[in-house]
């Protein structure tokens, strides 16, 4: 549960939470003064608009001990524009294409993404989320990963939580894509107290 950043989620207990994050999210409150965290969030949330993944580190991460981060669960909490609904992105589907092709695997680039499944469902405190199921590959350094990804918007801010394995564990049955289809169905955006955007965001 993270109350900072507003939402929750399960995931396997024997997991570890991934030590980056959070020395990177030290090492830039280290390089800034209280007196520049206002305007810093507030411009952030301006220049934003829909920006999520790609722009923004995971503000939680988790995966196996001794992992090489190829299997994770991870979670970006961006600033979005005020207003925003998903709704406004189209269809699952097609907000799930647009995502692939604008920010996974651009077109002309090396990675390959192909979208295998979309759909919407609402949260247990009501909101609206859109999930994809996706696998990118890369045919030069030869790997192919299987991606569930969630996305939803709450308090002007845009969530993308997205699990990865390799795509053989993934596609070797239910037994090895349990936990990450257990930990998408559980993610749930949640109130927070927070009177300006996430200093971790910014």
């Amino acid at each position: 549960v993270d109350y900072q950043n507003g939402y929750e989620f399960v995931y396997p207990s024997s997991w570890l939470a991934d030590q980056r994050l959070y020395r990177r999210y030290a090492q830039r409150m280290e390089q800034r003064s209280s007196l520049d965290l206002p305007p810093v969030a507030r411009s952030a949330r301006r220049r934003a608009g829909t920006a999520g993944v790609g722009q923004y580190d995971p503000s939680s991460g988790y995966g196996p001990p001794k992992g090489n981060g190829e299997e994770s669960i991870s979670v970006v909490a961006a600033p979005i524009m005020a207003g925003f609904t998903l709704k406004s992105l189209g269809e699952p589907a097609t907000a799930a294409q647009s995502f692939l092709d604008s920010t996974i695997a651009p077109p002309g680039g090396e990675k390959r993404a192909v979208l295998l499944d979309a759909g919407s469902r609402t949260t247990s405190g009501g909101d609206l989320v859109y999930w994809f199921e996706f696998t990118v590959s890369s045919e030069s350094k030869g790997w192919k990963r299987h991606n569930l990804a969630v996305i939803g918007s709450r308090d002007d801010a845009l969530y993308t939580f997205n699990a990865q394995c390799n795509d053989s564990n993934w596609s070797g049955g239910l037994r090895l894509s349990e936990p990450y289809q257990t930990a998408a169905a559980s993610f749930n955006m949640i109130s927070t107290n927070r009177k300006d955007f996430p200093e971790s965001l910014t």
